[in-house]
C-alpha cells in the first residue's frame, strides 16, 4: 500500500475501534473543573465580541452543577450536561448551559465544551432557549 492509502486505512481502523468502545463518563472532567471553565470563558468571550455584542459580558459563574449525564446505551461518547448562574459585569444574572463531550475536542483526542447563555443566542445555534445543551 502507498502511504496515503495506508494512513487512511489506519485512520479508518482507529475510528472503528473508537466507535465500538462503550461511552465512559470517567474520562470526562467535572462541571467545575478549571479546564472546562477556561474553555467556557473562551467560548463566551468570543461569542460576546463577535456575535452578541451586548456590552455586558458574563464575568463569573456561580452555582455550577450537573444536570444530566449520558454514558449508557448505544451512544459512542459520554456527555455531561451542566448549568450555572452567570453574573455579568453589571451584576445581572444569566443562566448558562454547557455540555462536556468526550472526544469532542481537537481531532477527538480530548473533551469538547459547548456553552450557551439563555437569551444571548441570536442565531439559535443551540436551539430555542439553549435546548440542545439542557
Amino acid at each position: 500500500m502507498s502511504f496515503p492509502i495506508r494512513a487512511a486505512f489506519s485512520a479508518a481502523l482507529l475510528i472503528a475501534a473508537t466507535l465500538s468502545m462503550p461511552a465512559k463518563a470517567a474520562i470526562l472532567p467535572e462541571c467545575d473543573s478549571a479546564g472546562v471553565l477556561a474553555k467556557i470563558n473562551r467560548t463566551l468571550t468570543i461569542a460576546e465580541s463577535n456575535v452578541v455584542r451586548s456590552g455586558d459580558p458574563v464575568a463569573q459563574l456561580h452555582y455550577i452543577r450537573q444536570s444530566k449525564l449520558r454514558d449508557q446505551g448505544p451512544r459512542a461518547f459520554a456527555q455531561r450536561y451542566c448549568r450555572a448562574t452567570g453574573i455579568t459585569e453589571n451584576g445581572r444574572k444569566k443562566r448558562v448551559y454547557y455540555l462536556i463531550e468526550a472526544r469532542g475536542g481537537f481531532a477527538g483526542y480530548t473533551y469538547g465544551v459547548e456553552a450557551c447563555i439563555l437569551g444571548r443566542d441570536p442565531w439559535k445555534v443551540h436551539g430555542a432557549y439553549c435546548r440542545s445543551l439542557r
